[in-house]
């Protein structure tokens, strides 16, 4: 989808929490703005709370320090800058309540349940303090592709804002029909509350804002509790969930799911107490990661927060590959869960064949109102011949036939996608052309429209034969035959392995480049060798589709001073 962005947006400085598909994005103050950095609460690829601003006095405070925890938990702690007072309300004290003189702590968690923001406002001084801490709100319901600048000709309607005693309710009817709703509740009444008015449309509200005016005892503390609880065409929370909601929480799904993938998964002990810090937390993250299926009972792991925060094929399989030998059951349910997606009838709108596995799969408003494709989408060349590899290496470590003959009928069906639409003019290579007015020209891991380039920087005319995606098919094949082998289907075995060795002469004679010493990038719609030196030649040594005498040449270009940078490979 990266070529429908019209522009970025900048998260620098942003803090994110998650757990299962809601998550957070928060400026350091613990703020969500609607502005261009795309902050908010979000689920189901919907912005569901657009604006949480705290104020005190009708200034920010002074953030003195955030910690993020596990990832779906976090604590921001702040004091108040110097605040003006009326001196007839101070008698003989200074008009000035001087920073620092409150503490306020900000604690947030997600969950299943929704977001709960807890601020305590602790009193350091010696005597009552007044204060007015106001909360604006507001959610915009926007679709996750409008966030990141796609450009819709119409929306859906919003209602107006609704406020009653403490729940603020605010509500869209999208144009795919369905209703989305957020409630937020907070632990007391207000004291006051303000609509807050567009300024270029005064006809049109665009949130509210709660005032509590508090005075805080000497040395004591005030807390406001928010829950925020988003639904689709869901009723009105019962009277018993919004007496309960606020209740003091006790420890959390989120810390239940992970104290479970902790459990579950291989264990790592070292020497090196910074070591095993690293390795916890990117379990912790990867943790973070793990999504709920559209299927009931079904996991999968995403491609990554915010943005991709959804199933996408290639992503989805290739983590669970690099994860075999910590959690092999993730392979297992991403592999499940694509397979019962895969595509099993031609929809050139979605760039969809018979056996192909998915690309990206969304679920909010503008792609079930039919504006984009991802219902789900399919235009990944990559993503079947590597579920082909995931099933073959899933089995290499865990021995699991069950699973392999399960998803045997989807393992052949995607091997006649290889064959019958990958390979679209018969020359023994895949290849990938968008036939779908709304989906991606280059459908390989570089999926930007300006990706395949000539060595001069001329763009590649289409059809694509990627180098890796050869590889990567090669692999499939090899992998195919032995679990097919195991199955007793030697003959397919046989075929498969044949097919495989003719695959690896023929790219060996239209893919090398013998001036830089490494594989071209692809092949184009003349079957031309594109002769820029990429890393995808990288992947196409993982693969083993590489001769021998060719392998150890290109992995030297890979290694050129040009391409190995401090943060890693470059991979351009």
């Amino acid at each position: 989808m990266s070529d429908q962005v019209t522009r970025a947006t900048d998260l620098t400085g942003t803090l994110v929490l998650k757990h299962d598909r809601l998550f957070l994005l928060s400026d350091a103050f613990g703020d969500l703005k609607t502005d261009e950095r795309g902050l908010g609460l979000y689920t189901g690829d919907t912005r569901v709370l657009s604006r949480l601003e705290l104020r005190i006095d009708g200034l920010r405070p002074l953030v003195l320090r955030t910690g993020t925890g596990a990832g779906y938990a976090c604590t921001i702690q702040m004091t108040n800058p110097d605040l003006a007072r009326n001196p007839l309300e101070k008698g003989d004290r200074t008009a000035m309540l001087a920073r620092q003189s409150l503490g306020i702590v900000r604690e947030r968690r997600v969950s299943d349940g929704g977001l709960d923001d807890r601020v305590r406002v602790h009193n350091y001084t010696m005597h009552p303090e007044r204060c007015v801490l106001t909360l604006a709100l507001d959610a915009d319901f926007a679709d996750i592709f409008e966030v990141r600048g796609v450009r819709r000709e119409a929306r859906g309607e919003r209602a107006p804002a609704l406020v009653d005693a403490d729940v603020v309710s605010f509500e869209y009817r999208g144009l795919d029909g369905r209703v989305r709703r957020t409630r937020v509740q907070v632990s007391e009444p207000p004291t006051r509350t303000e609509a807050v008015v567009d300024p270029a449309r005064p006809d049109a509200e665009t949130g509210v804002v709660l005032a509590f005016e508090w005075v805080v005892p000497p040395a004591g503390d005030r807390t406001l509790g928010v829950r925020v609880m988003s639904q689709v065409d869901d009723p009105e929370p019962s009277a018993a969930r919004r007496s309960s909601a606020l209740a003091a929480p006790p420890p959390s799904d989120a810390e239940a799911a992970h104290r479970a993938w902790h459990g579950t998964s291989t264990s790592v002990t070292s020497s090196h107490a910074g070591a095993e810090r690293a390795f916890r937390r990117s379990m912790a993250d990867l943790r973070l990661l793990i999504d709920p299926g559209p299927g009931e009972g079904e996991r999968y792991i995403a491609a990554g927060i915010p943005w991709y925060d959804t199933l996408f094929g290639r992503d989805s399989i290739i983590t669970s590959l690099q994860l075999l030998s910590i959690r092999p059951q993730l392979a297992s349910d991403t592999l499940s869960v694509l397979a019962r997606l895969q595509a099993t009838t031609a929809d050139d709108w979605r760039d969809a064949e018979p056996g192909k596995i998915l690309h990206e799969l969304r679920t909010g408003e503008m792609a079930l109102a039919n504006e984009i494709p991802h219902t789900p989408y399919y235009g990944s060349v990559d993503s079947t011949p590597l579920f082909l590899v995931l099933l073959s290496e899933y089995e290499r470590w865990t021995a699991d036939m069950t699973l392999v003959d399960r998803l045997w009928p989807v393992a052949l069906a995607a091997l006649e996608w290889i064959d019958r639409y990958g390979d679209r003019d018969g020359d023994g290579f895949v290849e990938y052309l968008r036939r779908s007015g709304k989906g991606l020209i280059n459908q390989g891991w570089k999926d930007s429209a300006d990706a395949i380039r000539w060595a001069d920087g001329t763009l590649a005319e289409g059809p694509i034969a990627l180098a890796e995606v050869q590889g990567y098919v090669y692999l499939a094949r090899r992998g195919m035959a032995r679990l097919a082998r195991r199955r007793g289907e030697t003959d397919l075995g046989n075929r498969l392995d044949a097919a495989a060795t003719s695959l690896r002469t023929r790219f060996e004679a239209a893919f090398w480049l013998d001036g830089p010493g490494t594989y071209a990038v692809a092949l184009d719609g003349d079957k031309r060798p594109v002769d820029s030196v990429t890393s995808n030649a990288g992947h196409v040594l993982w693969s083993g589709i590489a001769s021998a005498d060719r392998a150890t040449p290109d992995a030297a270009t890979q290694k050129g001073t040009d391409k190995i940078k401090g943060r890693g490979h470059r991979t351009h």
